[in-house]
């Protein structure tokens, strides 16, 4: 309360004008939610304040006591400069000239928002849940207010679909932004705003973010939090992921192509460059739903490789290992892998092979390996070799193996040159004194 006690015959003539020190818990200066009269008003006899505090949309400049007349919100006056013009005559009627300041208002509504579906498709309708309660101290009452969402990049409002309290109510549209005007609060009253927007052709997947918030019209300010909720575009399985199928098969040819008749291996495993593990089924199948997303534009690579350690034992791959592919949205693509059991030719080799201290192959030894060459026409194997019992030099044992290694491989070209023959040079080895 505050009070000014003027002599209208002895105060001196001129402008009186009222600042005020606000609370800390309030916005300094005069109200700007409820602005003052610009005007002047002149004093016609002594001033005091009453204890009556009128409510908002009371007449606060009224000529007689209380009881003050309650009007409509928008004509309260009040004024913080004053005119005294002396007159020589003195009156008691009171001015009554109550002063609003604003409390700070940041949290005089709790806001919250909910996307009712986490993860949709572009093209997808998502409904949104908003609440917003006022949260003013004592049951105040809050009028003048605005509920603002902002959606998401991409997003558009479906038109129609917005109601608060049940009751439709169509926001403003502008841009991103949509607005509720108008709207006012009982003390401690809880609005419910419910809206489906879409969810846009050019969105991209990923992660957005929906903004909502409360604002005082008159102020200007942000009154409540700003809340939020995220939904995840996520590529629709039709138009936008890829697929790939395919089979480990038995390559019985070793063509490295599939053929009818060609049996798929179980239990095989296929692997991904993101580690992912994917196990063949009776018939050797396999399928990859979704591997990634590739560029819209050009497609993508992608890498799928199979694990030669699933295989049955004896089998080796005969196809391209691991396999890079090119990945379109919406298109399904094929990768076969082939593996066959390996036809393996064992030489063992003795000191008594070459002639005495040299690196030359017996004759007889020579002949033996032909004729075994021979038997092995129209096949595709490898050759392992091991020299055993040995009591030569290391030096010698290993220059005697790349004597033989280079005779089978001359022998193979003269006898049958289409034909592929694989050394398995790393399991060639040398063990002195024994067997391996």
């Amino acid at each position: 309360m505050y009070e000014f006690n003027l002599n209208r015959v002895s105060a001196p003539a001129g402008d009186y004008r009222i600042k005020l020190t606000n609370p800390s818990a309030y916005i300094a200066g005069i109200s700007t939610i409820i602005p003052d009269n610009d005007g002047t008003k002149v004093i016609t006899g002594l001033s005091y304040i009453d204890s009556l505090v009128p409510t908002l949309g009371s007449q606060l400049d009224s000529p007689n006591p209380p009881p003050i007349t309650i009007l409509t919100a928008g004509s309260i006056v009040y004024h913080t400069v004053f005119t005294l013009t002396p007159t020589g005559v003195q009156y008691t009627d009171p001015i009554f000239n109550h002063l609003p300041i604003d409390p700070i208002l940041d949290d005089a509504v709790i806001a919250t928002k909910r996307a009712l579906k986490k993860r949709i498709h572009v093209g997808e309708l998502t409904p949104y849940t908003l609440t917003f309660k006022n949260n003013l101290p004592g049951g105040a009452a809050l009028v003048g207010t605005e509920i603002i969402d902002e959606m998401p990049p991409g997003f558009s409002y479906v038109k129609g679909s917005a109601s608060i309290n049940n009751t439709s109510v169509e926001p403003t549209v502008s841009g991103r932004t949509l607005t509720w005007s108008n709207i006012n609060f009982a003390g401690t009253e809880l609005k419910t705003v419910k809206l489906i927007l879409l969810a846009g052709l050019g969105v991209k997947e990923g992660i957005y973010k929906n903004l909502t918030f409360a604002k005082h019209v008159a102020s200007g300010r942000t009154i409540s939090n700003i809340a939020s909720d995220d939904v995840l575009i996520t590529p629709d399985p039709i138009f936008d992921c890829p697929e790939i199928v395919g089979r480990v098969y038995d390559d019985k040819n070793r063509n490295g192509y599939w053929d009818e008749g060609e049996e798929g291996l179980t239990g095989t495993e296929v692997v991904t460059a993101r580690g992912w593990k994917i196990t063949t089924d009776t018939y050797g199948r396999y399928h990859v739903t979704c591997p990634m997303i590739p560029n819209s534009d050009i497609g993508s690579n992608f890498v799928i490789k199979l694990d030669e350690r699933s295989l049955p034992s004896g089998y080796r791959v005969t196809t391209e290992n691991p396999q890079v592919i090119r990945l379109t949205r919406g298109k399904m693509s094929k990768v076969n892998f082939g593996a066959s059991i390996d036809q393996v030719l064992r030489v063992e080799v003795q000191d008594a092979a070459f002639k005495d201290n040299s690196n030359e192959l017996d004759p007889e030894w020579s002949l033996k390996l032909e004729k075994i060459l021979n038997t092995m026409k129209d096949k595709k194997f490898r050759v392992r070799i091991s020299y055993t019992n040995s009591k030569l030099d290391e030096e010698l044992v290993q220059n005697r193996i790349h004597v033989l290694e280079k005779f089978l491989k001359d022998t193979w070209q003269r006898v049958s040159p289409d034909e592929k023959m694989i050394i398995d040079e790393i399991e060639s080895f040398y063990q002195k004194g024994g067997r391996p």
